[in-house]
């Protein structure tokens, strides 16, 4: 089994992969240990889609954390949905070594809120 301390070691050995979001603001695209690091933080499959898609990115759009909106149903917990995105990205931020964070700032296209990962102090 892996330890935190591992997994943060192997943090800092790897490159650093940066990227933008679509609002056109730097983010880093996780690597293998930093994503293991996000994936260990989700709880239920909602928060595992919303990590995947962390892990794949670099951020998340708060409306888009499955990779779509949501439909049907599922509309009237929206507020669950929500609830649950900000408890996962404070377990999130909480995990992440050092100089990363996990920043709620506005990440869409069309200036929708989200989170990014950024390694800026």
């Amino acid at each position: 089994m892996t330890t935190d301390m591992d997994i943060i070691w192997r943090v800092y050995r790897e490159p650093i992969n940066r990227s933008k979001t679509p609002r056109g603001d730097d983010c880093i695209v996780p690597g293998e240990a930093l994503a293991e690091m996000i994936f260990r933080q989700a709880r239920g499959s909602y928060q595992r889609d919303a990590a995947r898609n962390l892990a794949e990115t670099g951020y998340i759009i708060g409306y888009k954390a499955q990779g779509d909106v949501v439909r049907g149903k599922a509309k009237n917990y929206k507020g669950r949905y929500e609830a649950s995105l900000r408890n996962f990205a404070n377990r999130v931020q909480d995990a992440l070594p050092g100089r990363f964070q996990l920043e709620y700032a506005r990440v869409g296209p069309k200036g929708a809120w989200g989170f990014r990962l950024t390694d800026e102090v």
